[in-house]
């Protein structure tokens, strides 16, 4: 019998600090995760640390991504052949931003970079046929 009681008493004291350290929030900080897009409107992919993993993630040119995160505020990088390309400070606000039928908590859109704008390149080199190769015979 004595067993039984010790064994109740130390479940007791157990669920009464848990119950402590919850409510006065002396216990870790717990975060709900946050739903978000990230849009790459460049023409370059994009490689995107994840927040929960030691995995990267890949936006494709002009195209888009769902990004969890589990912090009300966080710091977003991206990176272009492993160079810093685009850094932002995100601000979770739940339910906020309408897409694709869906409503996320944040939105981080990467624009290019002013001054290059997405899809221009330089004039064409016209290729000439012909006229470097010699005749046969």
């Amino acid at each position: 019998m004595p067993r039984k009681r010790l064994f109740a008493m130390l479940a007791l004291s157990m669920v009464m600090v848990l119950g402590f350290a919850g409510a006065t929030g002396a216990g870790p900080q717990q975060f709900a995760p946050y739903t978000g897009v990230i849009q790459n409107h460049t023409q370059h992919s994009l490689s995107v640390p994840s927040g929960n993993s030691d995995g990267t993630l890949i936006v494709p040119p002009g195209g888009w991504i769902e990004y969890v995160s589990w912090r009300p505020a966080f710091q977003l990088t991206a990176y272009v052949e492993g160079q810093p390309f685009y850094c932002q400070q995100v601000q979770v606000a739940p339910g906020h931003y309408p897409f694709k039928c869906k409503a996320y908590d944040f939105m981080a859109e990467v624009q290019p970079e002013k001054g290059k704008p997405a899809g221009k390149k330089g004039p064409a080199e016209k290729e000439t046929w012909g006229g470097e190769v010699e005749g046969l015979g």
